[in-house]
């Protein structure tokens, strides 16, 4: 248990025998989180130490914690995507810039008395002609 960067105290790769199949759970894995916590629940039955069993346990919400970020991460990349592809499409959209804030990006223009006009990136799609849409 552990990452590639801290093997964990009960890191188990070093005692592989060479001829001794094994199998990786990766936080990446949508079950693997949960293949985890069962071994938790069932580790003590089968005479697991108490510590090897916690450090499993905080390996499984590492899990989760990595994946929640990662979602997050790939979210904003996808959205990042689609105003790259918006970008050619905004003909209409004249003077205005992209910027991101709180989590979000958004289209955002100041006409000359300086009042700012903003529009989310769900929100001018949703006004775009639908042949204009690059995804």
């Amino acid at each position: 248990m552990g990452t590639k960067q801290n093997a964990g105290q009960f890191d188990c790769m070093e005692k592989i025998a060479p001829d001794e199949p094994f199998f990786v759970l990766r936080a990446k894995d949508p079950i693997g989180v949960h293949v985890v916590r069962y071994w938790v629940e069932h580790a003590h039955a089968a005479g697991h130490e108490a510590e090897n069993i916690m450090e499993a346990s905080i390996c499984a919400d590492d899990m989760d914690t990595w994946r929640a970020m990662k979602q997050s991460q790939d979210e904003a990349i996808a959205d990042q995507e689609k105003l790259f592809a918006l970008e050619g499409s905004l003909k209409l959209f004249a003077g205005w810039r992209i910027e991101y804030a709180d989590h979000a990006f958004r289209f955002v223009r100041t006409d000359g008395e300086g009042v700012i006009t903003a529009v989310s990136l769900r929100g001018l799609i949703e006004k775009m002609p639908k042949d204009d849409i690059p995804f």
